[in-house]
């Protein structure tokens, strides 16, 4: 059955579980990885099946950025060429700057400004800007993004993101902007996550959806067919976008016998080739169908 999970603190301090004294002795930083309370019947395995930055292939798409679009489809390391395209190539993939282009470039594209995020990031704001002018100068195709979602939101109070689905909006719309931007990416998102668990509740009896956390299924099979099992899945979950440019998201997957927490790559470090193989063919044959 699905797990529903609910963490109260109001509830507990109502209940005088919790006072101010005893919160002050949680060292939040130091808790267990709480995905290890979630464990496979008897005779089944986890497996936990994401989409892969989900988030940044449609905002390339929609930007039509053909430069985000290639770093995508190759499988390079997104914030390391980001940060490459904005310092320079000397930059390396363990460098600082690696995780500030991470976080910096993810509020830019929907629509953070360069005082806030000079506070947010602990950085100048002549820093800020410097760095807010060099993205959209690189690519410009994110910036014709926000103005067309912010055309629609002036004018018609409306977004649409590429399935055709709309969103109205009925406070001011500039106070709407950031939110009109995120809803395009991540509607889509969570239409492609719950088509795939439609398809995989109605196509594969055998294995059994727990949940689902926005661009990712927690599901468990039995433990004797899960190799065999992960690239149906997979071909579930393969959901067309209707881009001119059509886009196939892919998936990855995590498994153990163990918990959700203890789950791994079936293919990390040359394990499994055959499955590796076969999951890379499914995923070329549905771009192939879908171009």
């Amino acid at each position: 059955m699905p797990i529903d999970i609910h963490t109260d603190l109001t509830a507990l301090q109502t209940a005088n579980f919790l006072t101010l004294e005893t919160l002050k002795l949680v060292d939040v930083g130091k808790l267990p990885n709480q995905r290890t309370l979630i464990i496979p019947d008897e005779g089944y395995t986890i497996v936990d099946m994401d989409l892969d930055r989900a988030d940044a292939q449609f905002v390339a798409w929609e930007a039509n950025d053909e430069s985000l679009k290639q770093i995508l489809k190759e499988g390079l390391d997104l914030h390391h060429e980001n940060a490459k395209a904005i310092w320079g190539d000397h930059v390396k993939k363990k460098s600082p700057e690696r995780q500030l282009a991470k976080r910096f470039c993810h509020a830019v594209n929907y629509g953070a400004y360069p005082k806030k995020l000079a506070r947010s990031l602990g950085l100048s704001i002549q820093t800020a800007e410097w760095i807010y002018a060099r993205w959209f100068q690189i690519h410009p195709g994110i910036r014709e993004w926000h103005k067309r979602v912010k055309a629609d939101l002036f004018s018609k109070r409306l977004v649409k993101n590429p399935f055709g689905y709309e969103r109205y909006y009925f406070d001011r719309p500039e106070k709407c902007i950031n939110e009109a931007l995120a809803w395009c990416p991540q509607s889509a998102v969570g239409i492609i996550i719950n088509t795939a668990w439609d398809n995989i509740d109605t196509n594969l009896p055998a294995v059994e959806v727990l949940m689902q956390v926005h661009d990712s299924l927690t599901m468990q099979v039995p433990t004797d067919q899960v190799l065999a099992l992960l690239p149906l899945i997979q071909e579930q979950s393969l959901i067309k976008v209707p881009y001119d440019d059509p886009l196939i998201i892919p998936v990855g997957f995590k498994i153990s016998d163990e918990s959700w927490g203890a789950a791994n790559d079936p293919c990390e470090d040359g394990k499994n080739p055959h499955l590796y193989q076969q999951l890379k063919e499914g995923l070329d044959n549905a771009k192939r169908k879908a171009a």
